[in-house]
């Protein structure tokens, strides 16, 4: 694949592009959730903040602390990019059975993935499998606001349900997902993809 034609792949992830398919959050958690007619599909996907229908969007939590499962450091993130867009990259991923690894997104986080941190009731994202990061990173952006009280509450789907979009492209080569993955997430620096290991 040329690299005009990475680029136009990478550009269509974005739901500014009509391309591909688009999904909101709430009709994923809803009975009948779409998500079955991608269960076999191979490709990428991603998770975008439509900004201006987040209520209260400037009063979310922007900063994290992650930790590494290797080793005992922890290092300090704000997310103070791409607040101008109307659509802010939140995850970027690929699978070869893309309904199920959103899903597995979407589930639910263990309360042992967060550690305390000081005494105000803060807390520090400690990761366990890539899967963690889409949940962990909504929780984060509620912590310490009316939103969300610990984590692991359900709330933070709730809240965003109306706001976070899912797009899916269809890629079954496997060499091409993989780069155009890495590409994607260096070309749209999405906020939850960041942990202490890369």
């Amino acid at each position: 694949m040329a690299f005009g034609e990475q680029l136009k792949l990478v550009k269509e992830l974005c739901p500014n592009n009509k391309n591909g398919t688009q999904i909101l959050l709430g009709d994923i958690l809803s009975v009948e959730s779409p998500l079955k007619k991608y269960t076999k599909m191979h490709g990428l996907y991603g998770f975008w903040l439509k900004k201006e229908d987040v209520p209260d969007f400037n009063t979310l939590n922007f900063k994290l602390e992650v930790k590494s499962k290797v080793n005992e450091d922890s290092h300090k993130v704000s997310w103070n990019w791409n607040h101008e867009e109307k659509y802010i990259p939140l995850y970027i991923g690929k699978s070869t059975v893309i309904g199920e690894r959103i899903r597995q997104h979407l589930g639910a986080i263990s309360e042992k993935s967060w550690i305390p941190k000081g005494l105000e009731g803060n807390f520090v994202y400690k990761r366990n499998s890539t899967t963690c990061q889409f949940r962990a990173g909504l929780e984060q952006l509620l912590r310490n606001t009316s939103g969300l009280v610990k984590p692991g509450n359900q709330n933070a789907l709730d809240y965003f349900k109306d706001t976070v979009i899912i797009k899916i492209l269809e890629e079954p080569g496997v060499e091409n997902r993989f780069y155009l993955e890495d590409y994607s997430i260096g070309y749209y620096r999405p906020w939850f993809n960041i942990d202490a290991e890369r």
